[in-house]
This record gives structure tokens, sequence and C-alpha cells, in this order.
């Protein structure tokens, strides 16, 4: 197809049900690739999974070696909620020292940006849950865990 709207022939590519839309129908610029949009979701869900799978897991900044080697671990679920204020999802934290368990009722602070979580929990036999509360916002919400020192944080895709 010639398109002669400016005076001067410009070649513009056709697309078809078999030709993968690109982002830009722009002309390439030297050093800018063009990538098809199923590519770049796919790569994005694989980016997304990969960091799912790596996981969460902090230490003290000291890095265990004061008495009491002490862990905490923190996920959510789901980690991906709709961006509206009726949307929860579920936090647990647990907080080990030299293996096992915390002591009962120790405290946990929680944080979260994009949303609402509790300021404090507490644990039994080294886990505290809590519940976040989305927000009409789209984004990523971090939530923070901190006890004894340590602290880990999760994620939660809003969209």
């Amino acid at each position: 197809m010639i398109n002669q709207s400016h005076g001067a022939p410009h070649a513009r590519p056709e697309h078809s049900a078999a030709t993968p839309k690109l982002l830009t129908d722009a002309p390439a610029r030297a050093g800018m690739v063009a990538f098809p949009v199923p590519f770049l979701a796919a790569f994005l869900v694989a980016l997304l999974m990969a960091s799912l799978l790596a996981g969460c897991k902090a230490t003290r900044p000291d890095n265990g070696t004061s008495p009491g080697h002490l862990t905490i671990t923190g996920d959510v679920v789901p980690i991906i909620l709709k961006a509206d204020t009726s949307s929860t999802a579920t936090v647990w934290v647990t907080v080990m020292e030299d293996g096992g368990p915390v002591a009962d009722s120790t405290i946990v602070n929680l944080v979260a940006t994009l949303g609402t979580v509790p300021s404090q929990v507490y644990t039994l036999d080294g886990l505290a849950v809590a519940s976040y509360t989305a927000v009409q916002e789209q984004g990523v919400a971090t939530i923070v865990a901190q006890s004894l020192g340590a602290r880990d944080t999760m994620t939660v895709t809003l969209y």
C-alpha cells in the first residue's frame, strides 16, 4: 500500500491476522527494536513469575552474628488483586530464632503502601497473620514486616 497523503510516497506495512501487531507503526529508528505485543506480555509474565519463585527471606542486619540467629519470612496470598477497597489478601509472617519459632506474642510491625494492614500483629508458634486491604489505585503495593530488628518486604500487584 502506498500512502500519498503528503505528496511523497511512504511504504506502510500491511497488518493481517497472521502478522503480529507491533507496539508502534512508526518507522524503526537506528538502534531501536520493536517487539510484538504477545512477546512483551509473555516476557512480563515470566519476569513476574521468576520474582515470585525467588521468594522472600530476610535476616538481621548483622547477618546473624550476634547471639540468637533471627530470620523473618513474609508471604502474601494472593499476590494479584483488583484495585478496589473490597479486595483483600492474607499476609503470613514467620519469625524464627535459632531454627525454632520465637516466643508466642512476639510483636510484628507491619506497614503497607497502596493499601492497609494492621500496624501490629502477634506471633503464635512463630507465625503472625494479618489481612491486607487494597485501595482503588493500580500499581504495586509494598508490605513491610519487622520484628526484633529483622524485616522482610512483600509485594502485591493491584490491577
